[in-house]
């Protein structure tokens, strides 16, 4: 089952051409990771995947739909790149953070319902972080904040998981740790996954498919 697909996709900023005939099909439970160094690209198309750019040339669909018509996004995980030093203006518990991503699920006056403090609980359980559950999210080290934005964005139950630049700014334990965790959920849960990366430490357990952006276009198994 075809789960995205880019079909000669190209974009722009202005008149800088940053991405130029893009083709790539990802299946149901592919293990996709995507390489190049900074600049190549990544982030921007990350960003398109996610709807955030929407002014591209060419075809992007997800679930078989064309991404402008797409808007079932509960089906797509995303995780933003985490480091020690991302914070928050505001003090926030473990528990918030999590249950900020049902906000849109909430009652006419913006509150939670019951039954999303239970799903809020149940992936807190999943994911071992009872004892982390009210603490301040600020103050918690790049790998537990990673481990608490993986929780975020499993909340809904996703089909498709994507990570943008996840070993930045956490020690070589939790690096470890997590390619553990998503190597389970790839696995365990059918997850499909998406890792955006430049670093090629620890990538030898998975079996997956490795592209590289370089110079605007789209390489596979380099």
């Amino acid at each position: 089952m075809e789960i995205i697909k880019f079909k000669d996709l190209s974009f722009s900023y202005e008149n800088d051409l940053v991405l130029s005939n893009i083709n790539l099909t990802i299946n149901k439970n592919d293990f996709v990771i995507l390489m190049g160094n900074n600049g190549s690209g990544k982030s921007t198309l990350l960003k398109l995947l996610i709807g955030e750019l929407t002014n591209f040339k060419g075809e992007i669909e997800l679930f078989g739909q064309n991404i402008k018509e797409f808007s079932d996004w509960k089906r797509i995980g995303y995780v933003p790149q985490i480091s020690r030093d991302n914070s928050t203006n505001f003090p926030i518990s473990v528990k918030e953070m999590i249950l900020l991503n049902l906000y849109q699920e909430f009652n006419f006056f913006n509150l939670p319902k019951p039954r999303h403090k239970r799903q809020v609980m149940d992936i807190i359980k999943s994911f071992k972080l009872e004892d982390l559950a009210d603490r301040d999210f600020n103050t918690l080290s790049g790998g537990q904040k990673q481990r608490v934005m993986i929780a975020k964005a499993m909340v809904h139950n996703p089909e498709v998981l994507i990570f943008d630049e996840p070993t930045v700014g956490v020690d070589r334990e939790s690096k470890e740790d997590f390619y553990d965790l998503i190597n389970h959920l790839h696995i365990h849960h059918d997850l499909t996954i998406i890792l955006v990366t430049h670093e090629s430490d620890n990538l030898d357990k998975f079996n997956y498919k490795k592209y590289m952006l370089k110079e605007k276009e789209l390489l596979e198994n380099v």
